[in-house]
Protein backbone atom coordinates (compact mmCIF):
# COMPACT_ATOMS: atom_id res chain seq x y z
CA UNK A 1 0.00 0.00 0.00
CA UNK A 2 1.23 3.49 -0.90
CA UNK A 3 -0.14 6.80 0.35
CA UNK A 4 0.13 10.21 -1.30
CA UNK A 5 -1.05 13.38 0.44
CA UNK A 6 -2.45 16.42 -1.35
CA UNK A 7 -4.73 19.31 -0.42
CA UNK A 8 -7.74 21.04 -1.93
CA UNK A 9 -8.62 24.03 0.18
CA UNK A 10 -9.37 22.86 3.72
CA UNK A 11 -9.65 19.23 2.63
CA UNK A 12 -6.78 16.76 2.87
CA UNK A 13 -6.76 14.05 0.19
CA UNK A 14 -4.99 10.79 0.91
CA UNK A 15 -4.50 8.86 -2.32
CA UNK A 16 -4.19 5.17 -1.42
CA UNK A 17 -2.94 2.58 -3.90
CA UNK A 18 -3.02 -1.11 -3.10
CA UNK A 19 -5.23 -3.22 -0.88
CA UNK A 20 -6.01 -2.17 2.69
CA UNK A 21 -5.70 -4.82 5.39
CA UNK A 22 -5.16 -4.48 9.13
CA UNK A 23 -1.38 -4.78 8.74
CA UNK A 24 -0.93 -1.75 6.50
CA UNK A 25 -3.98 0.05 7.92
CA UNK A 26 -1.84 1.05 10.90
CA UNK A 27 0.24 3.17 8.54
CA UNK A 28 -2.90 4.82 7.18
CA UNK A 29 -4.24 5.34 10.70
CA UNK A 30 -0.99 7.07 11.72
CA UNK A 31 -1.28 9.37 8.70
CA UNK A 32 -4.85 10.32 9.57
CA UNK A 33 -3.92 10.95 13.21
CA UNK A 34 -1.08 13.21 12.07
CA UNK A 35 -3.55 15.22 9.98
CA UNK A 36 -5.81 15.62 13.02
CA UNK A 37 -2.90 16.98 15.05
CA UNK A 38 -2.12 19.49 12.32
CA UNK A 39 -5.71 20.76 12.30
CA UNK A 40 -6.84 18.93 9.16
CA UNK A 41 -10.10 17.19 10.01
CA UNK A 42 -11.78 16.99 6.61
CA UNK A 43 -10.19 14.03 4.90
CA UNK A 44 -10.88 12.17 1.67
CA UNK A 45 -9.44 8.67 1.37
CA UNK A 46 -9.16 8.12 -2.36
CA UNK A 47 -8.93 4.33 -2.81
CA UNK A 48 -7.55 4.42 -6.31
CA UNK A 49 -7.26 0.72 -7.12
CA UNK A 50 -8.45 -1.16 -4.04
CA UNK A 51 -11.02 -3.92 -4.60
CA UNK A 52 -11.85 -4.60 -0.96
CA UNK A 53 -11.43 -3.27 2.55
CA UNK A 54 -11.73 -5.45 5.64
CA UNK A 55 -14.49 -5.05 8.19
CA UNK A 56 -11.86 -4.45 10.89
CA UNK A 57 -10.43 -1.56 8.86
CA UNK A 58 -13.91 -0.10 8.38
CA UNK A 59 -14.55 -0.24 12.12
CA UNK A 60 -11.27 1.58 12.78
CA UNK A 61 -12.17 4.18 10.17
CA UNK A 62 -15.55 4.68 11.85
CA UNK A 63 -13.78 5.44 15.14
CA UNK A 64 -11.47 7.90 13.40
CA UNK A 65 -14.50 9.52 11.79
CA UNK A 66 -16.01 10.06 15.24
CA UNK A 67 -12.87 12.02 16.21
CA UNK A 68 -13.08 13.99 12.96
CA UNK A 69 -16.71 14.94 13.60
CA UNK A 70 -15.86 16.06 17.13
CA UNK A 71 -13.46 18.48 15.43
CA UNK A 72 -16.24 19.61 13.03
CA UNK A 73 -14.74 17.49 10.27
CA UNK A 74 -15.51 14.31 8.39
CA UNK A 75 -13.86 11.34 6.66
CA UNK A 76 -15.14 10.48 3.20
CA UNK A 77 -14.14 7.49 1.07
CA UNK A 78 -13.73 7.75 -2.68
CA UNK A 79 -13.60 4.65 -4.90
CA UNK A 80 -14.64 3.50 -8.34
CA UNK A 81 -14.75 -0.27 -7.72
CA UNK A 82 -18.48 -1.25 -7.54
CA UNK A 83 -17.92 -4.25 -5.23
CA UNK A 84 -15.88 -2.16 -2.79
CA UNK A 85 -18.49 0.60 -2.71
CA UNK A 86 -21.28 -1.91 -2.15
CA UNK A 87 -19.37 -3.64 0.68
CA UNK A 88 -18.92 -0.30 2.46
CA UNK A 89 -22.58 0.57 2.06
CA UNK A 90 -23.72 -2.82 3.32
CA UNK A 91 -21.33 -2.85 6.27
CA UNK A 92 -23.87 -0.87 8.27
CA UNK A 93 -27.10 0.98 7.60
CA UNK A 94 -26.81 3.88 7.37
CA UNK A 95 -23.16 3.62 6.23
CA UNK A 96 -20.71 4.61 8.98
CA UNK A 97 -18.65 6.51 6.42
CA UNK A 98 -19.96 7.95 3.16
CA UNK A 99 -18.41 6.62 -0.04
CA UNK A 100 -18.52 8.44 -3.36
CA UNK A 101 -17.12 7.76 -6.82
CA UNK A 102 -14.73 10.69 -7.24
CA UNK A 103 -12.65 13.12 -5.19
CA UNK A 104 -14.78 15.95 -6.61
CA UNK A 105 -17.89 14.37 -5.11
CA UNK A 106 -16.07 14.06 -1.79
CA UNK A 107 -15.26 17.78 -1.88
CA UNK A 108 -18.95 18.42 -2.54
CA UNK A 109 -19.78 16.56 0.68
CA UNK A 110 -17.55 18.98 2.59
CA UNK A 111 -19.11 21.93 0.78
CA UNK A 112 -22.56 20.84 1.90
CA UNK A 113 -21.21 20.28 5.40
CA UNK A 114 -20.01 23.90 5.49
CA UNK A 115 -23.38 25.11 4.21
CA UNK A 116 -25.16 23.14 6.92
CA UNK A 117 -23.03 24.72 9.64
CA UNK A 118 -24.32 28.16 8.63
CA UNK A 119 -27.87 27.24 7.64
CA UNK A 120 -30.93 28.41 9.55
CA UNK A 121 -33.27 25.82 11.15
CA UNK A 122 -35.90 26.19 8.40
CA UNK A 123 -33.35 25.45 5.69
CA UNK A 124 -32.01 22.49 7.63
CA UNK A 125 -35.55 21.15 7.96
CA UNK A 126 -36.06 21.40 4.20
CA UNK A 127 -32.76 19.60 3.61
CA UNK A 128 -33.75 16.83 6.03
CA UNK A 129 -37.07 16.38 4.22
CA UNK A 130 -35.25 16.23 0.90
CA UNK A 131 -32.81 13.70 2.31
CA UNK A 132 -35.65 11.52 3.63
CA UNK A 133 -37.34 11.59 0.21
CA UNK A 134 -34.08 10.66 -1.50
CA UNK A 135 -33.47 7.86 1.02
CA UNK A 136 -36.93 6.42 0.36
CA UNK A 137 -36.35 6.59 -3.39
CA UNK A 138 -32.96 4.92 -2.98
CA UNK A 139 -34.43 2.11 -0.88
CA UNK A 140 -37.11 1.57 -3.50
CA UNK A 141 -34.51 1.46 -6.27
CA UNK A 142 -32.40 -1.01 -4.31
CA UNK A 143 -35.41 -3.26 -3.74
CA UNK A 144 -36.23 -3.12 -7.45
CA UNK A 145 -32.62 -3.92 -8.31
CA UNK A 146 -32.64 -6.86 -5.90
CA UNK A 147 -35.85 -8.08 -7.52
CA UNK A 148 -34.38 -7.80 -11.00
CA UNK A 149 -30.74 -8.71 -10.39
CA UNK A 150 -29.15 -11.12 -12.88
CA UNK A 151 -29.20 -14.12 -10.54
CA UNK A 152 -32.87 -13.63 -9.73
CA UNK A 153 -33.65 -13.26 -13.42
CA UNK A 154 -31.68 -16.42 -14.21
CA UNK A 155 -33.55 -18.36 -11.52
CA UNK A 156 -36.85 -17.04 -12.82
CA UNK A 157 -35.96 -17.96 -16.39
CA UNK A 158 -34.96 -21.45 -15.25
CA UNK A 159 -38.26 -21.89 -13.45
CA UNK A 160 -40.13 -20.66 -16.53
CA UNK A 161 -38.23 -23.10 -18.77
CA UNK A 162 -39.07 -25.97 -16.41
CA UNK A 163 -42.71 -24.96 -16.38
CA UNK A 164 -42.78 -24.77 -20.18
CA UNK A 165 -41.30 -28.29 -20.31
CA UNK A 166 -43.96 -29.58 -17.94
CA UNK A 167 -46.70 -27.94 -19.96
CA UNK A 168 -45.28 -29.37 -23.19
CA UNK A 169 -45.28 -32.88 -21.69
CA UNK A 170 -48.81 -32.39 -20.44
CA UNK A 171 -49.99 -31.13 -23.86
CA UNK A 172 -48.42 -34.11 -25.63
CA UNK A 173 -50.23 -36.50 -23.29
CA UNK A 174 -53.51 -34.67 -23.86
CA UNK A 175 -53.00 -34.88 -27.61
CA UNK A 176 -52.23 -38.60 -27.37
CA UNK A 177 -55.29 -39.16 -25.21
CA UNK A 178 -57.51 -37.16 -27.60
CA UNK A 179 -56.18 -39.12 -30.58
CA UNK A 180 -56.75 -42.48 -28.94
CA UNK A 181 -60.35 -41.61 -28.01
CA UNK A 182 -61.05 -41.57 -31.75
CA UNK A 183 -59.51 -44.98 -32.23
CA UNK A 184 -60.68 -48.36 -31.02
CA UNK A 185 -58.51 -48.96 -27.98
CA UNK A 186 -58.69 -51.34 -25.10
CA UNK A 187 -60.13 -50.12 -21.82
CA UNK A 188 -56.80 -50.90 -20.16
CA UNK A 189 -54.80 -48.68 -22.53
CA UNK A 190 -57.33 -45.88 -22.16
CA UNK A 191 -57.14 -45.99 -18.37
CA UNK A 192 -53.34 -45.99 -18.53
CA UNK A 193 -53.42 -42.72 -20.47
CA UNK A 194 -55.87 -41.16 -18.02
CA UNK A 195 -53.69 -42.25 -15.10
CA UNK A 196 -50.58 -40.80 -16.75
CA UNK A 197 -52.44 -37.54 -17.36
CA UNK A 198 -53.68 -37.37 -13.79
CA UNK A 199 -50.20 -38.11 -12.46
CA UNK A 200 -48.71 -35.36 -14.62
CA UNK A 201 -51.27 -32.88 -13.31
CA UNK A 202 -50.42 -33.85 -9.73
CA UNK A 203 -46.70 -33.51 -10.37
CA UNK A 204 -47.18 -30.21 -12.14
CA UNK A 205 -49.05 -28.88 -9.13
CA UNK A 206 -46.41 -30.20 -6.74
CA UNK A 207 -43.55 -28.77 -8.77
CA UNK A 208 -42.05 -32.13 -9.76
CA UNK A 209 -40.78 -33.00 -13.23
CA UNK A 210 -42.95 -35.54 -15.06
CA UNK A 211 -41.20 -38.86 -15.50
Amino acid sequence: MKIQLSYDGAAAILGVTGEIDMHNFEVLKAGISKLFRSGKNRIILNLEDATEISGEALRELAILDVFARELSGKIVLSATNPELKESVRLFSKPPVIPIVSTVAQGLEVFSRLSDAEHADPETLGAWMKRAETAEAALNGAQEELARLNPKALADLQAEAALLRTKISVLESQVEALTFETRQPVSAEGFLEKISALEESVKRLGAGATPA
